[in-house]
Parts: C-alpha cells; sequence; structure tokens
C-alpha cells in the first residue's frame, strides 16, 4: 500500500514537473522493534533537467557538483518503466529514479519491417566513450590531492572558489559560462563497434619526415612518415617502411612504384629527400577508413596526380641497371 502511494506520489511530481526520487529503507531489528517495516523516502526538487558528464545548469554559491557517467549493477530479471511521450522520447525509472531519455535504444530492438537505425551524435560521445555496445569509461582519480579551482572577481579583486555565481564579498553576478550545446554537425563515426565507414577528403598539404619509433634503439629500422593535411587543424598520416623487410618492405615498394619513376629508396632519408623535391607524384585526394572501436584511421585510396619524371640526379645514370 505504501509503496502504491509512493509511486503515485513520484508520477504526480514528474508530471509536473519536478525532479522526485524514491528510496527504500529498511531499518536494522532492535531492542524495541524487532521487526521492523520498511520505509519509503520520498525526495522532491524543482528541476527539469539533470545533464550526466558535465557541470549543472543550475549554478549555486557552492562549488557545483558533478554527475559522472559510470557503469551500475543490475539484474538480468529487474523491471524498469519504459514509456513514451508525446515528443518521442522516453520515460524510464529504475531503483526510484526517473529520467527521460532519448529513444536511441530502440535502435537495438530488431523489428520485422524494419532494417535501418539513423543515430544522430552531434555531442560526439562516441568518439570520446567509444561504440554503444563497447564503451570505455575513463578512470578518475577521487583522492583530491590538487588545487581547487579559484577565480578573481572583477570588481573587488578578491579571489574566491570557481564555482560561485556571485561573489560573497561585494555581491557582484558573474555571467553565465557561455557552453556551446553541442555541436553543429553529427559526427559520422560508427555508432557500434566494427562498423566501417570511409571518408574522401582533398589533400591541402603534405609532409614529409623520418620517423623512428619512441624508444626504439639507434640501429632500429626508421620509415617515412607522411603527412596529408585534410582541414586546417585535421592531419592523417601513414608509414612507408623502406628500411624493414619482409611484406612491409613490399608494401613501400608498390607504394612508391605507383607514384614515381625513380628508383625504389634504401632508406627512409633518401625516400624524403626525393620526396621533397617532387619525385613522387602529388597525392590529390585520400579516402580515410575509420572502424568504431579501434584508435586508428587508415587510409585505404588515392587519387593521385600526373607521375613525375625521373629526378636529374639521375641523369649520368643508366636507369635499366639500377634495381626496382
Amino acid at each position: 500500500m505504501f509503496s502504491l502511494m509512493a509511486d503515485r506520489i513520484q508520477q504526480l511530481a514528474i508530471e509536473r514537473g519536478y525532479r522526485c526520487n524514491i528510496s527504500r529503507i529498511v531499518q536494522k531489528p532492535s531492542d524495541w522493534n524487532r521487526s521492523p517495516q520498511p520505509q519509503w523516502m520520498i525526495y522532491v526538487k524543482p528541476q527539469c533537467v539533470a545533464y550526466v558528464g558535465g557541470s549543472r545548469e543550475d549554478r549555486n554559491e557552492l562549488v557545483p557538483r558533478r554527475c559522472r557517467f559510470q557503469p551500475v549493477e543490475f539484474e538480468r530479471n529487474e523491471w524498469v518503466w519504459c514509456l513514451t511521450t508525446e515528443m518521442g522520447t522516453l520515460v524510464t525509472r529504475r531503483n526510484g529514479k526517473v529520467a527521460i531519455l532519448g529513444n536511441c535504444g530502440r535502435g537495438f530492438r530488431l523489428h520485422p519491417g524494419k532494417q535501418n537505425c539513423l543515430v544522430l551524435d552531434f555531442g560526439g560521445n562516441v568518439l570520446r566513450h567509444g561504440p554503444v555496445d563497447a564503451i570505455e569509461i575513463e578512470k578518475r582519480d577521487d583522492r583530491g590531492d590538487g588545487t581547487a579551482p579559484a577565480k578573481q572577481c572583477p570588481e573587488c579583486r578578491s579571489v574566491i572558489a570557481a564555482g560561485y555565481a556571485r561573489c560573497p564579498d561585494c555581491g557582484y553576478e558573474f555571467p553565465p559560462p557561455d557552453r556551446k550545446r553541442h555541436d553543429e554537425k553529427a559526427t559520422s563515426a560508427g555508432i557500434l563497434s566494427g562498423q566501417v565507414t570511409d571518408v574522401e577528403y582533398e589533400v591541402r598539404d603534405i609532409a614529409w619526415s623520418v620517423h623512428q619509433k619512441r624508444d626504439a634503439p639507434d640501429d632500429a629500422p626508421r620509415s617515412m612518415r607522411v603527412d596529408y593535411r585534410l582541414d586546417l587543424d585535421h592531419w592523417q598520416s601513414e608509414f612507408i617502411c623502406f628500411e624493414h623487410t619482409g611484406y612491409a618492405r613490399q608494401k613501400a615498394v608498390l607504394w612508391w612504384k605507383g607514384r614515381s619513376h625513380d628508383p625504389v629508396p634504401d632508406t627512409a632519408k633518401q625516400a624524403v629527400e626525393l620526396a621533397e623535391v617532387g619525385a613522387v607524384a602529388h597525392t590529390e585526394k585520400i579516402t580515410v577508413r575509420s572502424i568504431a572501436g579501434e584508435r586508428y584511421d587508415r587510409i585505404v585510396g588515392y587519387q593521385l596526380g600526373e607521375m613525375p619524371e625521373p629526378s636529374p640526379i639521375w641523369e649520368d645514370v643508366d636507369l635499366e641497371e639500377v634495381p626496382f
């Protein structure tokens, strides 16, 4: 009876725009109450929106608390609410807590007449947390050994906690932070792990350099690093292994022969010097493949310009006698 009353009160509060949580409390038996009955505590607060994984919108004079996105324990046979609203969102309740969510979860429910699901991620959550079926959550250090954030009041020059919305000394009202709600364009990253996305980019600039692995010995084979600038601050790299053996060397030979009439270099330094003087064809476009769940993207296609003539350094050399 009391649990039903608590449910009805929670429903009433949610419909009126209040945040309402229910917790069930069972006290331990004592001398004066050997069979305690469970009690239901109802917490009601005038709050319509709660942000998960960021700072709260309703700032107060204390340092704002931050919610965290993290997994929780669950039982496979537990019951949850799942109701649809007129706006297409879902009203869910779990462990006495109610949340109104988007209907992205319905993409996992198979339907005989539907094959595709469109998910627009404007917040970059897939890039930050990984695919929805392989979420990776960054562990944080809660020891609190760092220095508390602070700011200076522009009126009285008092140094106060960063969470204050009003200066406690002079009453100056700080302007609300200019937060960007979400990106203007949805990310193209795959929602499910293993999902392949190919995007073609126009190459705006190319940089050549000799690359050596970190902490590698001095005699370790090096490679030629090619950096393609695709946008103002967007670069895509690839590594051509001229000094390696086996399959890596074979790939480097094929890469060079597809772009240059010059002999295949033996070292990464030779390859960089030849590339910088124009011995290889210009790469006009590249196709970058992203696989959801994998850390690095890779180049899977090229659109090359006209292949240049052999470099002047080979004018006095019979190229037929030079191994390719």
